[in-house]
């Protein structure tokens, strides 16, 4: 799932996200400064809405349909800067908004609005509070 690309920053990969149905995957993939491919899936994480394709990743359509023209506008000399820009960023997008602090917040938020919805939380016997 890994391509060398041509250019001034060839130590850099490209990465697929076709298929993927690890979504912890895809995070890992953006922060390793490569251009991701990403597959367009109905399956999202609470931050996809923040990407932009194009910026962030390269969309392929769900099909694979535009693969291939995906694949040789990558490998095409006079792209490679803007390539590189994209992989920029998708490590940018990631330092900034998915870093543990970000993280612990969310599920901070999440956990306070599903309780709500549960009432008060009963302990079972033999468990106690965290202080």
């Amino acid at each position: 799932r890994h391509t060398r690309l041509q250019g001034d920053w060839s130590s850099d990969v490209c990465s697929s996200d076709l298929g993927n149905s690890v979504a912890d995957r895809f995070p890992h993939q953006l922060v390793g400064n490569s251009v991701i491919l990403k597959q367009d899936s109905a399956k999202t994480e609470y931050w996809y809405e923040e990407l932009v394709p194009g910026v962030h990743y390269l969309p392929i359509a769900e099909d694979l349909s535009d693969l291939i023209p995906t694949i040789q506008l990558m490998l095409s000399q006079d792209k490679q800067a803007e390539l590189k820009q994209m992989a920029d960023a998708g490590t940018e997008f990631v330092l900034r908004r998915l870093n543990s602090q970000n993280c612990w917040c969310y599920w901070a938020s999440l956990l306070e609005g599903l309780s709500g919805f549960t009432g008060a939380v009963r302990l079972s016997e033999g468990y106690k509070r965290w202080p």
